[in-house]
């Protein structure tokens, strides 16, 4: 109940006393014996809201304590929320950091969720998707056009995917994610006005999909109930939320208007918490075939100019104190889990 107040907006978030007691529970060693469910219930649930506030250190020690708790008590839903939080912050926190021990977190949390879904089901693939694409982007030190087409094919896999089962909360954070990531790879092009012709067309597709993206995930926030993060991606990326001056955007499958005023028709509940609930295709619809297209003529054209020197080669890399990585290694990601994915979906 207390989450589902937080994401509808009807209580305001009180870090401070999130904290305290978080600090309380975790040295109470009667409350850990005695309070096994409650503790469950709530550090499986903070830490998916504290991940949603780039809280992200706040989110590795609640799921620290939540690690501490017997492991029979621990349900499908508390176990994937937790995995993908895990992961996700870990990314967070390397980016900010450059600390390595990030990075493997990241990559040991790939693979407890791959083992996960050998175990417990195909309805947590889309968390393994989303964490495979999310280190696309640890890895992508040299950025290339090829890369950027790649992360984007990962992040639509992942939505695709969490649509299927209706998991609208995970469809969210990827587009949301997505987005980010791809910014992040804006600001790295080179900033003079004497762009290549390559580089001009790869800003603009970038601009497009930093967009689209960003306005996908306010629609399935929307449609989650969670208005709390629709304000907050309004308040801070705004720029990504219009194209034509307004806070509407039309969509271009079935020309409906997707509001992003933060009114939604469906409420958050204690139900749809862990489950999510699932977002009209019509919002979060993507044509594989226009991604394909948009990303294939850039590549013709970057071609036309190579002769120029065109290209992202002399895109500057995000250092991380000296570590580097395998580009062997960042290539290996089990490529037969997305083609065994796409092979469930197209059933």
């Amino acid at each position: 109940l207390m989450m589902t107040r937080y994401l509808a907006g009807l209580d305001p978030i009180d870090w401070s006393d999130i904290e305290r007691k978080l600090e309380r529970d975790a040295n109470d060693k009667a409350v850990i014996r005695n309070e096994v469910h409650r503790l469950i219930t709530t550090y499986s649930g903070l830490p998916l809201l504290a991940f949603l506030f780039r809280k992200y250190e706040l989110a590795q020690r609640m799921i620290a304590l939540y690690r501490q708790l017997p492991g029979n008590a621990t349900t499908f839903g508390s176990e994937s929320t937790t995995m993908l939080v895990q992961g996700l912050s870990a990314f967070a926190l390397y980016k900010s950091t450059g600390k390595a021990k990030h990075k493997k977190e990241l990559k040991r949390q790939i693979g407890l969720v791959r083992t996960f879904v050998t175990k417990k089901g195909s309805n947590a693939t889309s968390i393994l998707q989303l964490l495979k694409a999310k280190r696309l982007a640890v890895n992508g030190v040299k950025p290339s056009l090829a890369n950027i087409y790649r992360s984007e094919k990962a992040y639509d896999t992942a939505i695709m995917v969490a649509e299927k089962v209706s998991l609208v909360h995970y469809c969210a954070v990827a587009c949301e994610n997505a987005a980010e990531d791809l910014i992040r790879t804006m600001k790295r092009l080179p900033r003079s006005k004497h762009l290549s012709a390559t580089d001009r067309s790869v800003k603009r597709l970038l601009q497009e999909s930093i967009c689209k993206y960003m306005t996908r995930a306010v629609a399935y926030y929307n449609e989650w109930g969670c208005s709390i993060k629709v304000k907050d991606i309004q308040e801070r990326r705004s720029e990504y939320l219009t194209l034509d001056g307004s806070m509407q955007l039309q969509d271009a499958n079935d020309n409906r208007v997707v509001d992003l005023t933060g009114h939604h028709h469906n409420k958050v509940t204690a139900g749809t918490l862990m489950t999510g609930s699932a977002a009209p295709k019509s919002i979060a619809g993507h044509s594989t075939n226009d991604h394909d297209t948009k990303w294939t003529q850039t590549s013709m054209k970057g071609s036309m100019h190579e002769q120029e020197g065109a290209g992202l080669s002399h895109i500057s890399s995000e250092q991380s104190d000296g570590v580097k990585e395998d580009e062997h290694q960042s290539n290996a990601i089990h490529n037969d889990d997305d083609v065994s994915v796409l092979t469930d979906l197209s059933g």
